[in-house]
């Protein structure tokens, strides 16, 4: 059986989340990091 859209997207996200939050952080004022980081992940999900 395929997975859905959204198990392979948190099959993406979950391992990966903390690794580009913590990049985010190290680029982007504190302020915005998470937005940052949303924002990233908003290409594999469209």
């Amino acid at each position: 059986m395929t997975p859905t859209a959204e198990v392979r997207f948190t099959r993406l996200y979950e391992p990966h989340y903390a690794d580009v939050i913590a990049y985010c952080g190290r680029r982007v004022n504190r302020a915005e990091v998470e937005d940052v980081t949303n924002e990233v992940f908003v290409v594999p999900w469209c």
